[in-house]
């Protein structure tokens, strides 16, 4: 969707680098600048609330997010 907004002039983006790999932008007539040294990052972070019942849902999700983040797309 953000990229179809920007290919409209509706303004500009910022994508992870995976975002900018594969079909979306190969069809595309935008044109992706990587960001210099330093690069940027972020952190991820999974909450709930403590009453709810699908904490073990949560925590092997989060695992899966862990390893994920890991392997550095």
């Amino acid at each position: 969707m953000l990229i179809q907004m920007v290919e409209n002039g509706v303004g500009v983006t910022l994508l992870p680098a995976m975002a900018t790999r594969g079909r979306h932008l190969d069809m595309s007539r935008l044109t992706v600048l990587p960001f210099g040294r330093p690069q940027p990052s972020r952190t991820v972070a999974l909450a709930w609330r403590r009453s709810s019942p699908h904490r073990r849902s949560f925590e092997a999700f989060g695992e899966v997010l862990s390893a994920v983040s890991s392997s550095r797309w």
